[in-house]
C-alpha cells in the first residue's frame, strides 16, 4: 500500500487535513435541517457552500429520508453505487431514472 494513502475515511487521524467541507458535514451532521421539498444537485451544492457542509454526505444523509429519488442510470446500474444507495433508501420509496 502506497506511504499516505487514505483507504477508509475511519482510519484517518486527529491531525490529518481533510475537506473543510466534510469537517463542517461531520462536526455539524446532527443539527443540519433540510426542510421538506424537492432539491436538485445545485440546491445541495449552494446550500453546502452557504452552511459550509458536504452536498455528497448531505445527501446520503437525506436519501433514507426520501419518498421519491432521480438518479442517473449509471448510478443505478453499477453494482458498486446501487448497493451502497440502495441500503440506505426506505423500504417503499420510487427510483425514477433514465
Amino acid at each position: 500500500e502506497a506511504e499516505g494513502k487514505l483507504d477508509d475515511i475511519e482510519n484517518i487521524g486527529p491531525d490529518s487535513d481533510l475537506c473543510q467541507y466534510y469537517e463542517g458535514y461531520i462536526k455539524h451532521e446532527e443539527n443540519i435541517l433540510l426542510h421538506k421539498g424537492i432539491y436538485t444537485l445545485d440546491d445541495l451544492k449552494e446550500f453546502g457552500e452557504k452552511n459550509k457542509v458536504c452536498p455528497y454526505y448531505l445527501a446520503r444523509q437525506y436519501l433514507y429520508r426520501a419518498n421519491i429519488i432521480v438518479f442517473n442510470y449509471a448510478y443505478m446500474i453499477d453494482p458498486k453505487i446501487s448497493s451502497a444507495v440502495a441500503g440506505e433508501l426506505q423500504k417503499e420509496c420510487v427510483v425514477v431514472f433514465d
